[in-house]
């Protein structure tokens, strides 16, 4: 019975490591994302393991991670100036007094062995508020930093959904290119068959081929750009666009931008801007530079207040190494001392430099962050307006595809009862295709739009006005 209450002991202690060490390398795993991905809104939590992935291969080559951890250990550093100074000294010596006269010694003292010891402790009191003023500039540096390394990472996040939905792009551009090559080579089997027969001439076979050759290149096209962009955004960001469409997992995204349509741009404008990541980084900057300015006109008169108590012990030792009590003088002696010290520093007129320096910088913080204001606030009017425009051209360009399709459905009817020439039923062809791409590439750019506005909200992340101005 005991043997079996040890063995289910043990059994469940190694259980209990074993769950405890499996914890732990989670926990280590999981510290080693950011807090954004731990913290994912709801929009982006399907894209949850493919963000993981580029977040490993972007840390690996991310100097804004670096500098993060660089201001985190600076002011780290700054607050052990605040901890006080403790000093351990001693010392042991051997003397010997020897007096003369004439040349001749007359007298000399038995060698003696002293002991000296004791310890202090300083602290700073007041140092002028340079350390209050460079602690609060050290805690605003790991703040900004932390804020580029956000705008960093969430931006490199959202140039991989961004091309995503241009792979996507690329997908419905080859499916249409091989849906107008299956037609063209269909085309030209007809336009085969009716030379054979006397009803079409030589040219207009030659115009059948010349379609089919137009629509293959075409194809080839479409497909070498969506294997240069699949290959590239996995050797860029790590993570690979799978061959399933993800308009399902980037719906949710895509949908956030719904409910932006019909607000005012203003609105919107001073809605986001504000919290956006470049806003935010810029009004760190500049109180930053505030704080340098301040503590630099502190540098030209330098009070200090410092706190200091010591002790200290001597001893005599005989030749044994032991405290000498034989004699009736004091072999011994100890030493309390407790101080409060001030000085006033004048310091050379080069500070006055140093002031209008840091006054210059504040300039251009200021006009940084005016800079970047204006910046943001362009890029959400513009993308909205832009995205609104989309929506109305859309709606336009699919009426005109139906109408196209219509079109060349009829010519091929005409076309197969001999009423009308190839050249018509080609150029209806052309037409439909190009309508078509132009309906696929506003539907891009409206998902384009949708993306950016969409991690504008959730994210804090502005959008590129000139993200789409390309297609």
């Amino acid at each position: 019975m005991k043997l079996k209450f040890l063995l289910l002991l043990c059994s469940t202690s190694v259980q209990l490591m074993s769950a405890w060490t499996s914890a732990a390398a989670s926990s280590s795993i999981d510290n080693t994302l950011p807090t954004e991905l731990n913290d994912l809104p709801i929009e982006l939590i399907p894209l949850k393991a493919e963000l993981a992935s580029i977040y490993q291969h972007f840390r690996s080559a991310d100097p804004t991670h670096g500098r993060m951890l660089e201001s985190e250990a600076s002011r780290n550093a700054q607050k052990q100036r605040w901890l006080p100074v403790f000093a351990l000294q001693s010392t042991v010596d051997r003397s010997e007094q020897k007096f003369f006269a004439n040349g001749a010694e007359i007298n000399s003292t038995a060698p003696q062995t002293n002991l000296q010891y004791g310890f202090n402790i300083k602290q700073n009191l007041f140092s002028g508020g340079q350390d209050l003023k460079k602690g609060e500039m050290l805690k605003l540096s790991e703040t900004a930093a932390q804020l580029r390394h956000q705008l960093a990472w969430k931006t490199t996040a959202k140039n991989w959904i961004l091309d995503a939905i241009q792979i996507q792009f690329y997908r419905e551009l080859v499916a249409f290119s091989e849906e107008a090559h299956q037609q063209a080579l269909q085309l030209n089997r007809l336009a085969q068959r009716k030379e054979a027969s006397g009803f079409l001439g030589k040219r207009d076979l030659l115009e059948s081929e010349r379609e089919v050759l137009r629509t293959s290149e075409e194809l080839q096209k479409n497909k070498s750009n969506l294997l240069q962009l699949t290959q590239t955004s996995f050797l860029r960001y790590g993570a690979r666009n799978d061959p399933l469409s993800k308009n399902k997992v980037l719906a949710p995204l895509l949908r956030v931008s719904d409910s932006l349509i019909s607000l005012p741009t203003t609105q919107i404008v001073d809605t986001q801007a504000p919290q956006s990541l470049p806003w935010r980084i810029a009004q760190t900057e500049m109180k930053i530079a505030e704080q340098d300015i301040s503590r630099a006109r502190f540098t030209r008169f330098a009070p200090s207040i410092d706190a200091s108590a010591g002790f200290t012990e001597s001893k005599e030792l005989d030749a044994k190494g032991s405290a000498t009590s034989t004699t009736t003088n004091a072999d011994k002696s100890q030493q309390w001392s407790v101080a409060l010290s001030g000085t006033l520093q004048l310091n050379p007129p080069l500070t006055f430099g140093a002031v209008e320096e840091a006054r210059q910088r504040l300039l251009t913080a200021r006009q940084n962050e005016t800079r970047e204001q204006r910046e943001v606030s362009l890029s959400l009017s513009s993308s909205i307006e832009r995205l609104r425009i989309v929506l109305e051209r859309l709606k336009v360009t699919t009426k005109l595809v139906e109408a196209t399709t219509k079109i060349r459905e009829q010519n091929q009817r005409l076309f197969e009862a001999g009423e009308i020439s190839l050249d018509r039923v080609i150029l209806s062809q052309q037409e439909l295709d190009r309508d078509r791409k132009i309906l696929v590439t506003l539907t891009n750019e409206e998902n384009l739009l949708r993306a950016e506005m969409g991690l504008s909200t959730l994210w804090s992340l502005p959008p590129n006005s000139s993200s789409a101005a390309g297609l």
